[in-house]
């Protein structure tokens, strides 16, 4: 073999379940993908790319590489899990989480804070890649984090829109959806792109899988970094509609719910739908992600109302402002840390004065958007968000 058949990547196996699950065996050495189950969700989900994504060729492939990456990561970890049975006896303490609707402060708060060294979190490095690789050097730079620096410079590159609206780093703390893509069955799939059959079968079978996987991976970062007894920090909008789940996970946890007047912005997020599903798809109607961006918001806030009502008196929930995010958000986290029972110590809050100094809003540009190509006028995202309005309107 030549250094340069060395070097070349083997052919993706065909975008088929069965496919993808034997070549994820073959690669890894590994049989067992552990709980939830791989077969079902894979064959709907893939299901659903061929008959409702309109993906491109290039979108076929992306789409590939990321299952079979899901794939191999989930057999590294069940061989961890099956070796060390003690993480599973790890101890979550609280988290805090963030949670709103994009566009809403959600980012700013989780970085900023997540700038505090006593709290853990989980940079996306760790999202992509949470099991250590085999060529890892001790005292050397993680080669995970290399690998995620070249995929943010690919999106940042040839995606800048999105780069503008939700700049990542390597390092930077991001949605545990992206994590949890590990379950096979997050939102985050069918957000990115358009997959009605898919979105069906993950509401239906239940955000359970989700919690259960959300739970093993801080419990087995936990137990890597040994830092049992810190507090963790989380951030992700699905969140929203999924109180009875989270909080049964994580009985603990004090939610940080951030507001912003959903005029503003749904109009945002739709228009960021819109430029995540072109890098796939080459077939995007702007008047149907609009609607569905509408339709699934007012949703998950319906839902959120309805549970948050039987939830309020056991847990903690403390509501923000997206104006107080940007105009004084030592006065959000200062909040925030009360309520979780922790310190804001002067190294952690010099910490997050200075991430807050390096990333002033819109450093990576400002995006005007056209509602009316979504489909949207503010009288018609007023009527359609309009219990979410009435019941927090005072935090815009």
């Amino acid at each position: 073999m030549t250094a340069t058949d060395s070097a070349t990547p083997p052919p993706l196996p065909a975008f088929d379940a069965d496919a993808l699950i034997a070549a994820a065996r073959q690669q890894t050495g590994l049989q067992d993908f552990g709980e939830p189950d791989v077969a079902e969700p894979l064959r709907v989900m893939i299901d659903s790319f061929k008959r409702d994504a309109n993906l491109t060729p290039a979108g076929t492939a992306a789409q590939q590489m990321n299952l079979m990456r899901l794939l191999g990561n989930r057999l590294r970890m069940q061989k961890i899990l099956s070796a060390h049975p003690e993480i599973r006896k790890q101890e979550i303490r609280g988290p805090i989480v963030i949670v709103g609707l994009p566009r809403s402060g959600t980012t700013k708060l989780q970085r900023m804070m997540a700038a505090d060294p006593a709290l853990q979190k989980i940079p996306f490095w760790r999202m992509l890649t949470p099991i250590p690789m085999d060529d890892a050097v001790p005292g050397q730079p993680d080669p995970r984090i290399a690998l995620a620096e070249a995929v943010t410079a690919y999106t940042r590159d040839n995606f800048p829109n999105f780069a503008a609206a939700h700049p990542m780093g390597a390092t930077e703390p991001e949605e545990e959806d992206f994590l949890m893509e590990h379950s096979l069955s997050t939102s985050v799939t069918y957000s990115s792109h358009r997959m009605p059959s898919y979105m069906d079968w993950a509401l239906k079978i239940g955000p359970k899988p989700y919690y259960d996987q959300l739970k093993l991976f801080l419990q087995f970062f936990q137990w890597e970094d040994h830092a049992a007894g810190r507090m963790w920090l989380l951030k992700a909008t699905c969140h929203l509609h999924r109180l009875r789940w989270l909080l049964q996970a994580f009985p603990d946890a004090t939610v940080v719910h951030c507001h912003r007047n959903p005029v503003t912005s749904l109009t945002s997020l739709a228009d960021m739908f819109c430029t995540v599903r072109s890098m796939c798809s080459d077939s995007v109607d702007p008047l149907e992600v609009g609607e569905f961006t509408l339709n699934y918001s007012r949703e998950q806030l319906r839902q959120y109302i309805d549970q948050r009502a039987g939830l309020e008196a056991k847990h903690r929930f403390i509501d923000v402002s997206f104006n107080d995010i940007v105009a004084n958000p030592f006065k959000i986290i200062e909040q925030v840390y009360g309520a979780a029972g922790i310190e804001l110590t002067d190294a952690a809050r010099t910490a997050m004065q200075r991430w807050d100094q390096e990333n002033p809003q819109h450093k990576h540009g400002k995006r005007d958007y056209l509602p009316q190509r979504l489909g949207y006028s503010e009288e018609k995202l007023r009527d359609g968000m309009a219990q979410y309005i009435g019941r927090f309107s005072q935090y815009f």
